[in-house]
């Protein structure tokens, strides 16, 4: 009863600083932008409403993955409970994840909010790139926005990772002295959720590497105007490098699947030939581009 008042109080605490810095965060930028003028508090306001409905609803996504999270974690540690004949204790989920969700949207909302406001306010062009045949506005407005929401969700899985190893550490060490079965630990929710954590970052890398491949537009292929011009890979060398990196990030994926299953396996000969095969890929793909340059130069 005593853990759980403490608990509440400082999550009541917490509460309380955080609306105290919010409102002197949003009083400070309004008075920011009343002295550069008037006339852009309508655009601050607007913004204002795009970053609280954004932040808000990342909040709730943190909250409740963060929960669920939680409860996968204490049904592992259950089980260790049962093993040494212990009464489990009351461990935090709900404070935990509140606190965790506010913290992490303060952190990644800004970044976020700038991204979304210039995917909602895109434009289009009227003007397609030669190689993927997509509008310019796309790579401008919408391109960057989905880049950070990959960017953003791998950070996160890796954060989890931390959250997930450094509860069930804590609670070890807090609550069993003379230390747990491994046997136990490897056939535990633990690994599981470790495991899933690891596949889902791969999988995000995955995407991550099939988004940039629409980075081959390097040569210049499109003049805007007399000053601006826009730039893309050559033609005849555009196919084997789009191809190549998306049949990469296929790669990235079997390979980094393959790898965490033979390390649970505790195969690790195979672990290393499985992570091998990603940078003799890339050799590979990289000599056969700087071969169909080559030809490419010499015919010209």
């Amino acid at each position: 009863m005593k853990n759980n008042k403490k608990r509440v109080i400082f999550v009541i605490t917490f509460l309380i600083l955080f609306v105290i810095y919010m409102a002197i965060s949003l009083r400070g930028k309004y008075l920011q932008t009343l002295g550069i003028g008037q006339k852009y508090l309508s655009v601050f306001w607007q913004n204002t409403r795009y970053k609280l409905t954004i932040g808000l609803l990342n909040f709730v996504i943190l909250y409740i993955s963060t929960y669920i999270t939680t409860r996968f974690i204490k049904r592992g540690l259950k089980k260790f409970f049962i093993e040494e004949k212990k009464e489990m204790p009351r461990l935090p989920n709900k404070s935990i994840s509140l606190i965790f969700g506010v913290l992490i949207s303060i952190i990644s909302s800004n970044f976020i909010t700038k991204k979304a406001i210039l995917s909602l306010n895109s434009a289009y062009f009227g003007l397609n790139d030669p190689i993927f045949n997509i509008d310019l506005g796309y790579y401008i407005f919408t391109k960057p926005f989905i880049e950070s929401l990959i960017i953003y969700f791998i950070a996160l899985m890796v954060i989890y990772l931390v959250y997930i190893s450094a509860y069930y550490i804590i609670v070890f060490n807090k609550y069993f002295e003379n230390g747990i079965d491994p046997k136990t630990l490897k056939n535990n929710t633990f690994i599981k959720q470790i495991t899933t954590n690891i596949i889902l970052i791969i999988l995000a890398i995955s995407l991550l590497t099939i988004c940039n491949t629409q980075n081959v537009l390097k040569g210049k292929f499109l003049n805007l105007s007399s000053d601006i011009s826009l730039y893309g890979a050559g033609i005849i060398d555009v196919a084997i490098k789009i191809w190549g990196y998306r049949i990469f990030s296929l790669v990235i994926f079997v390979c980094s699947i393959m790898a965490v299953k033979n390390f649970k396996k505790e195969n690790f000969k195979k672990v290393a030939i499985w992570l091998c095969t990603i940078p003799i890929y890339l050799v590979v793909l990289f000599l056969v581009i700087l071969g169909f340059d080559l030809i490419y130069v010499n015919k010209n």
